[in-house]
């Protein structure tokens, strides 16, 4: 019997599109996966779908009613002076991920099946990617760290493995590999972006908006990169005994619709209403 898997890209508030995506697939009872991996909101979603509520899912997408509700910006006097060490405090999404993430209900109701679960993060003091599972004893600092993406947010220190630790999208924005690592044959992959890096403004007037749309270039490249290593494998490689043909079915929006870190009410309606669409289109059940 195959495996199936789910990918879940980073993207901030454009983790709204993947659960338009998600809500298509619940709707149309195609929502059971054995193995779920995400990054950064990527890792927030494939959490909450492992937890087996989906309906938590909605009420915490359908509930933000603005930025503040996941950040609050420190002002640039106390970031110039050298004060903080990130531009945003990310306490309310600390406080989100409290609210509605319960590691206990993950392991028993998917872990306990042989099901996996897997988010993603970097760490700063070896600067390398790590999977992490809901059995980790700091499993919610984790989730946390995932979405910290660095200069946005300031990395979280993990005094398990006195490690600090940022966004796993730093390193890896698409866990493919992770999915496939853990045995899926059937791999659903949701993008917040597309692939392809499009055009922007023609001029990036402050720091804070050339630093997200270098984000968006250095994540389509990982984009193209994982998937094409995917499709070359299936092509070339899928009967020599050593690796296995991945079917991957790759959703992803037609075009930018948000900005990362703009969490508007009907911006993020929008987003959802987009991803249904697209999902749609794709799956066409």
């Amino acid at each position: 019997m195959p495996k199936r898997g789910i990918v879940l890209s980073g993207g901030g508030a454009k983790g709204a599109f993947q659960f338009g995506v998600l809500e298509y697939l619940h709707e149309k009872g195609k929502l059971d996966f054995d193995i779920v991996c995400g990054v950064s909101v990527g890792a927030l979603n494939a959490t909450l779908l492992a937890q087996g509520e989906f309906q938590r899912l909605k009420e915490l997408w359908l509930g933000i009613r603005g930025n503040e509700d996941i950040y609050k910006k420190y002002s640039w006097l106390s970031v110039i002076l050298g004060k903080k060490d990130s531009l945003n405090d990310n306490k309310p999404l600390k406080e989100l991920i409290e609210k509605y993430v319960d590691r206990k209900k993950i392991i028993e109701n998917f872990t306990s099946k042989g099901k996996i679960l897997k988010i993603g993060v970097v760490s700063f003091t070896t600067g390398q990617y790590k999977p992490i599972s809901p059995t980790h004893s700091s499993f919610e600092q984790m989730l946390l760290a995932s979405a910290s993406i660095p200069i946005m947010f300031k990395p979280i220190n993990i005094s398990a493995d006195d490690l600090q630790v940022v966004d796993g999208g730093v390193r890896n924005i698409t866990p493919l590999k992770d999915a496939i690592d853990a045995g899926a044959d059937e791999i659903v992959m949701v993008l917040a972006s597309p692939r392809w890096v499009q055009p922007g403004k023609r001029k990036y007037g402050n720091l804070l908006e050339i630093i997200i749309r270098t984000f968006d270039i250095l994540a389509n490249e990982v984009y193209i990169t994982d998937i094409e290593n995917c499709e070359w494998y299936n092509v070339h490689l899928k009967d020599d005994g050593e690796h296995r043909y991945i079917d991957l079915k790759i959703v992803e929006p037609a075009e930018y619709f948000m900005d990362t870190l703009d969490f508007h009410p009907d911006k993020i309606r929008q987003a959802i209403k987009i991803g249904k669409e697209t999902a749609a289109e794709v799956f066409g059940y």
